[in-house]
């Protein structure tokens, strides 16, 4: 009896308050903001959840995190995140479900439009592989590179097989990257740190990212370890996060940038692939 007493107790602590399901979020910038907002919702409370929201810098260091457990779920990296992160590391992670697409965007500080760029302009690209990818790919859809013909999951400046302006590519880390377009013509920058920077999608950029099928592997996702016993339970944080209220919280706070977007599985399992 006193064992059973004893388990019980212990079950009901890991439930937390009220029965309520214990979930651990890592998160970083915007995206921590949007899920401290879901986190005090009623709504929040009704679907059976206590949500605490813990801050990362690093995105490599947070999907460690999460693979190994130490936090439930992480909400801030796209489809092409997580594939790099996996074929990294190990395949340890998968998607739970999709949350909005952000258009990237060809910033410059000294540009009007894209038709100013010059010969040898200096573009600013970020470091980590699918954002580089992501990056060339922006390039090549406004007309500046041609990439090689092959078909690829992620592309590097490697893969460049045309550059007829004879563009210089500045290669540094992805935070660096707004503060660096003082010195350089424009940089290809995503809408997180764009906007973290106090930069406009729409005022600051020569070019941008249109919302389109070919962009599926740039979808932001909740990502989870694939070994987590409460996988299936997790999926109600997405209903949370479509939810009326946080989208117009989303909307209002973030000037319609971060765009829903819903996935069924199949198209979930089709932009979770990559070159194994």
């Amino acid at each position: 009896m006193v064992l059973l007493v004893s388990l019980v107790f212990l079950l009901g602590a890991c439930q937390g308050q009220k029965g309520q399901q214990k979930v651990l979020i890592g998160s970083k910038a915007s995206d921590a903001e949007i899920w401290r907002y879901i986190a005090k919702s009623d709504a929040a409370k009704e679907a059976g959840f206590e949500i605490e929201v813990k801050d990362f810098v690093e995105g490599p260091v947070l999907n460690t995190a999460t693979a190994e457990g130490e936090v439930d779920v992480n909400a801030f990296q796209n489809f092409a995140y997580m594939n790099s992160f996996n074929q990294e590391q190990g395949d340890s992670l998968e998607a739970l479900g999709s949350t909005y697409f952000e258009p990237m965007g060809l910033y410059s500080a000294k540009l009007d439009k894209l038709e100013d760029l010059d010969q040898g302009a200096h573009i600013g690209l970020a470091d980590y592989p699918s954002d580089q990818s992501r990056a060339l790919l922006l390039l090549q859809a406004a007309g500046l590179i041609e990439l090689t013909d092959e078909e690829k999951s992620l592309y590097s400046v490697d893969d460049i097989q045309a550059n007829p302006k004879q563009l210089n590519f500045d290669v540094m880390n992805e935070n660096t990257l707004p503060r660096s377009l003082t010195d350089l013509d424009a940089a290809c920058i995503g809408n997180t740190i764009a906007m973290e920077a106090g930069l406009d999608l729409e005022e600051d950029t020569i070019y941008k990212e249109s919302v389109n099928d070919d962009t599926l592997g740039s979808v932001n996702i909740l990502a989870v370890a694939k070994d987590h016993p409460n996988k299936e339970a997790l999926k109600k944080l997405l209903d949370l996060y479509h939810s009326e209220d946080v989208q117009n919280f989303v909307k209002e706070k973030f000037k319609g940038t971060k765009q829903p977007v819903k996935l069924d599985q199949e198209e979930i399992q089709a932009a979770s692939q990559y070159e194994k």
